[in-house]
């Protein structure tokens, strides 16, 4: 324990030496336990010390800055309260210690600090405030250097402004609303000779005789701050610039800004604006011309010739900028004239290049040669330029290797070639794959020239269906052969031909016959098949004899037929009609007739070969005996 007592002493002493040596940064003593808010024009921060240990020996009479950004805040406004490291070196340097923030509208410090949280070597803080009035913000410092731990509060206050309000309205004193997205405060109305300025606070436009705004959006940019009765929101009147607000910083010409005010000049100026680059593409390696616009907006003439310079960055923020070249205006450019300035220029790589122009300047730190009324808007926009490979002397699709041929084109003698005809679909050749995926479009078989065709052939068999022993003709048609053969019946013949008989063909079942037409775009075949039938026929009784009145069962059948009919003697028809898709005939279920005397049934059929098939049966009726 008196170790330990003896190096707390030891600390406690650097601690004040440390103390004492910045006696000039801290504070006035206060009391323990009391909380202190400056009042001086410029923010402080005051000094509070915890309870337990306090720091007399860091005691001094001068106070520390508080920096509070913006200067003059107000509603709406997101401020940045600061103290300056080295204020507080001592403190911060005596041991660890951790910060934490608090804001309010009470200027002694909350031990439940409403927002913040803790933070090693905290420094600022940040808010945005939504209200008006006196607002109060502190750092909290705590540290665990000493035996117990300990708290210096160091607490400032600022005045939170009200926002803008509306400012001037028509003629009448009433208040006009347009929708706040659009631009009316820089352009007005072309129907109104009053321009028009917006209020933040009350999501309106008014007009405003005689006066210039800037854009209105944020509330903030406004050469004239507009005011109004609060209290019976009725228009005041125009004044001076609102003390909070941003500064102008441009103007639209021929204004300038003269002491943060858009003004018309009194005496006549040029004043030169350079438009946008083109082209906005082009060939790496070869020289394209880029040009732009070079206008006088302003009220005379420039007087003489100048330079007008071309620059290039990496992307359209203008970073990596560097200049390129320049260009020549040799004579005087007159007030509201136009004249092109441009410049021969080389990419050496592929890519996108932003490019702008700037009038009357010769590098980027010139200032000119022309006195203008405004020369901060002698540069124009940076514009995109996409450079991109040559194109492939042999057509090829793929610069620089230029070894792929487009779609539709053949690699030919290492030059892509387009096909002849209607040309070719499919993927283009290569070195390796002249003619790649292509085929002709009028279906010739021969990129890339298109005009071999592939033979076509159709034979045909007349009849296709026979009888035994009956012959069918063949003939055939064809397209794009000089010659066509059928094997065993026509060796050679040409392109057309027929009839040529089969002769007689005794073979059931299906006979084909294959032919083959040859030309310039290769062979091509054709096919057609001689079906040949054996046709029978048979009619049966059962029984074939009956008592009169008597029943009989009678059935037929047919095949190889075309059609077939089945009559009675007695001049009845049973059955009559074609065969059927396998070219039978048949009763199905046996019929069962009534027989009445002797009758004869009889099946009569025409062949598919157009022959006569005829089948009958008789039956008869049992003699009745009568005894004497």
């Amino acid at each position: 324990m008196k170790h330990t007592r003896a190096r707390r002493t030891a600390r406690r002493g650097v601690f004040v030496l440390a103390c004492v040596a910045v006696l000039a940064l801290l504070f006035l003593v206060p009391k323990a336990g009391q909380k202190t808010v400056a009042t001086a024009a410029s923010p402080q921060w005051s000094e509070q010390f915890g309870a337990g240990e306090v720091f007399p020996a860091c005691a001094s009479s001068s106070p520390v800055p508080c920096v509070v950004s913006p200067a003059n805040p107000k509603v709406g406004d997101t401020v940045t309260w600061s103290i300056n490291p080295s204020d507080v070196a001592s403190y911060i340097n005596s041991g660890n210690y951790v910060a934490h923030s608090y804001f309010g509208t009470n200027p002694v410090y909350s031990a439940n600090p409403d927002s913040g949280s803790w933070a090693q070597h905290q420094t600022s803080i940040t808010k945005t405030y939504t209200t008006a009035g006196t607002q109060y913000a502190a750092l909290v410092f705590y540290t665990t250097y000493w035996a117990t731990a300990d708290t210096m509060t160091e607490t400032c206050s600022v005045t939170i402004a009200a926002a803008p309000r509306l400012i001037c309205g028509s003629a009448n004193g009433v208040p006009t609303t347009y929708a706040p997205s659009s631009n009316l405060c820089q352009t007005g109305i072309a129907s109104t000779p009053a321009l028009m300025c917006y209020n933040s606070a009350d999501d309106e436009w008014a007009s405003c005789s005689n006066r210039i705004f800037r854009n209105g959006n944020d509330g903030k940019e406004w050469q004239w701050n507009c005011h109004d009765n609060v209290s019976a929101n009725t228009v005041s009147g125009c004044s001076a610039p609102y003390a909070g607000s941003s500064a102008v910083t441009s103007c639209t010409p021929p204004q300038v800004l003269v002491n943060g005010v858009c003004t018309t000049p009194t005496t006549t100026a040029p004043d030169l604006v350079a438009g946008a680059v083109s082209p906005s593409t082009a060939t790496a390696g070869v020289a394209a011309t880029i040009s732009a616009a070079i206008s006088n907006v302003g009220t005379a003439s420039t007087g003489a010739g100048f330079i007008n310079l071309f620059q290039s960055a990496t992307d359209a923020n203008g970073n990596g900028a560097g200049d390129i070249g320049t260009s020549l205006q040799t004579g005087a450019l007159a007030a509201g004239n136009i004249a092109t300035a441009s410049l021969s220029h080389t990419f050496t790589s592929v890519g996108t290049y932003y490019v702008r122009a700037c009038a009357d300047k010769s590098s980027a730190g010139n200032a000119g040669a022309i006195a203008e009324s405004n020369e901060n808007n002698n540069c124009g926009a940076w514009t995109p330029i996409t450079i991109s490979n040559p194109a492939c002397p042999n057509g090829a699709a793929n610069s620089p290797s230029c070894d792929q041929c487009p779609a539709g084109k053949a690699y030919v003698n290492g030059v892509c070639t387009a096909c002849g005809g209607t040309g070719c679909g499919g993927a283009g050749g290569t070195p390796t794959n002249p003619y790649g995926g292509l085929s002709c479009n009028n279906g010739a078989n021969n990129p890339t020239a298109c005009d071999a065709f592939t033979p076509t052939v159709t034979l045909a068999a007349t009849p296709q269906l026979i009888d035994q022993g009956q012959s069918s003709s063949l003939s055939w048609n064809s397209t794009h052969a000089t010659s066509c053969s059928i094997p065993g019946l026509v060796p050679s013949g040409g392109a057309s031909g027929g009839p040529v008989s089969t002769g007689p063909l005794n073979t059931t079942g299906a006979t084909s016959y294959q032919i083959s037409c040859t030309g310039p775009g290769g062979t091509g075949y054709g096919s057609a098949s001689v079906e040949v039938f054996s046709p029978v026929g048979s009619i049966t009784a059962n029984p074939l004899r009956v008592p009169t009145g008597g029943a009989s069962q009678i059935s037929w059948s047919a095949s190889g037929v075309a059609s077939c009919s089945v009559t009675s003697s007695s001049g009845t028809t049973l059955a009559s009609g074609p065969a059927g898709a396998n070219h039978a005939f048949s009763t199905g279920s046996p019929r069962s007739l009534a027989i009445n005397g002797q009758t004869t049934y009889t099946l009569s059929c025409q062949t598919v070969g157009g022959a006569s098939l005829t089948r009958s049966v008789t039956v008869n009726v049992t003699p009745l005996f009568q005894e004497f």
